[in-house]
């Protein structure tokens, strides 16, 4: 089950971020709040965002 969660919340965020034109770096500015390799890895499906990140990554996204 949290696989699944894990995969569905990564292609929405990866989708959305190519949505709006953004590349990983423009989403992660400075990396003070999430790096690149850990979008690369909620985007995969690899780690699920904790609520903290996924607060940040929804307020970039708009």
């Amino acid at each position: 089950m949290s696989e699944e969660i894990k995969i569905e919340i990564g292609k929405r965020i990866r989708e959305e971020r190519e949505r709006i034109g953004l590349t990983r770096e423009q989403v992660c500015d400075t990396e003070e709040e999430l790096t690149v390799k850990q979008l690369m890895r909620i985007e995969l499906g690899r780690s699920l965002p904790t609520i903290v990140k996924l607060q940040y990554i929804s307020d970039k996204l708009g």
